[in-house]
């Protein structure tokens, strides 16, 4: 039985039938001592750690600090949604793993929040993982990118590349501004239609080079034919 079952400040959650504890930051321990507020709910957190991670937060901070406050509120997102970034950035008393059911999420926090660390780890799960992931979190994720201004991330033009590559049946069932977002869409287009061009280029080149090449070995043949004509007569 795990020493964090039945703690109050402790959530067991079952990710793929194994049961794991995360912290649900509800009570202040030792260096966690500034409180979030994120509606009716209040995370404890580490300040030091938190502005370690994020420039945007350690600005907040510092604001809060001069006022002689203990507390920052957070507007832009639900608790649920912040609870879900602790979990991945702290260790409580292990992070919570980068999945398809948080990605998108973790994007909007990261960018939001200017979590190199997290961008970087959210980068490197996309690489890793994109071939194998469901076409519509692809698109998903391509879409909020694309909102966010994100299309400088290596991730994202990985992404399009993938989806460019795709056959017909299965291009056709993302290629929409609904699945990718205006910007997705348009973008992905494009490096289908760069794609297909390309295709288009090696093809008349290989072309070219075979009849290059049938030329140089049928002009010796041709030459002694004419050469033996030319004797005959």
């Amino acid at each position: 039985m795990s020493s964090y079952r039945g703690k109050s400040d402790y959530d067991c959650i079952w990710e793929g039938g194994v049961e794991s504890f995360y912290s649900n930051f509800s009570t202040s321990k030792g260096l966690r001592n500034f409180k979030l507020v994120v509606e009716d709910t209040v995370f404890y957190i580490n300040p030091g750690y938190f502005g370690e991670l994020s420039p945007v937060f350690q600005n907040a901070y510092e604001e809060m600090t001069k006022a002689e406050k203990d507390i920052l509120e957070i507007h832009k997102f639900t608790p649920s949604e912040i609870l879900e970034l602790l979990r991945v950035i702290t260790p409580c008393p292990v992070q919570k793993p980068i999945t398809n059911e948080n990605i998108t999420l973790l994007i909007r926090l990261a960018s939001s929040l200017e979590i190199d660390q997290l961008i970087h780890e959210v980068e490197c799960f996309i690489i890793k993982n994109h071939t194998t992931m469901p076409l519509i979190l692809v698109g998903d994720i391509i879409k909020t990118m694309s909102v966010l201004d994100l299309q400088a991330y290596d991730s994202y033009g990985i992404l399009l590349n993938y989806l460019a590559q795709l056959p017909a049946p299965e291009y056709d069932k993302i290629s929409s501004s609904n699945s990718l977002g205006d910007g997705g869409y348009s973008d992905l287009v494009e490096i289908r239609g760069s794609q297909a061009n390309l295709k288009l280029i090696k093809f008349t080149s290989r072309k070219e080079s075979f009849r290059r090449n049938s030329i140089k070995f049928a002009k010796p043949i041709i030459n002694m034919f004419k050469k033996n004509s030319f004797n005959l007569k």
